[in-house]
Order: C-alpha cells, then structure tokens, then sequence
C-alpha cells in the first residue's frame, strides 16, 4: 500500500519512504543539526519560563512546580549557552576550511 508521496507527486511505499529518509539523514551537517537543537532548546526554555511565572502567580499551590522549573530552566539555559558556542565554533570552522586556513 502506498501511503507516502514524495516532492514529486510520486507515490511511495513504507519502505520506499524509510529508506529515503534514512539517506535524508545520513546528509545533516553537525551544523544543521545543532541550528535545530538550538530552535527546540529555545522553545523549551520558553516553556519553562511561561510554566515558571503561572506556578509563581499560583504559589500557595504549585511551589513545588517552582522548584522543578527553576532546576529545569538552568539545566537547559547551560545547555543553550553550550550550543550556542558549538555553532560558533563549528562556523569558525567551516569559514577556516573555506579560506583554507586549515590548522
């Protein structure tokens, strides 16, 4: 049974499909896979910061919830700070290679 369709229009099977995707995959730079871990860290920290201020307003009943977020929020907001320095990296990086400054 075809299910999936591709750019095209062409209709693909499951397996058609994985073994497709599978290849998509194969082709992410580090790059680009830190660019989408930075835009899901974001959201989520987001989240914690809008979860964090409702828990507050209600603290007589959600204190605890504060105190979880609070840990929640640093944990990610450390690990934004560290992939926000890996991309600059890895565009140092790629920027050396391109102008063939290689170590």
């Amino acid at each position: 049974m075809k299910v999936f369709k591709d750019k095209e229009g062409k209709k693909l099977t499951t397996s058609e499909f994985i073994t497709r995707w599978g290849e998509g995959i194969r082709d992410v730079t580090p790059l680009q896979k830190l660019k989408v871990q930075l835009q899901g860290t974001s959201l989520i920290l987001i989240g914690l910061f809008c979860g964090l201020c409702i828990s507050l307003y209600s603290y007589e009943k959600l204190w605890w919830v504060a105190i979880i977020l609070v840990g929640a929020l640093m944990v990610n907001g450390i690990q934004y700070l560290s992939m926000r320095q890996q991309k600059i990296m890895l565009i140092n990086i790629e920027k050396n290679i391109k102008e063939g400054n290689l170590i």
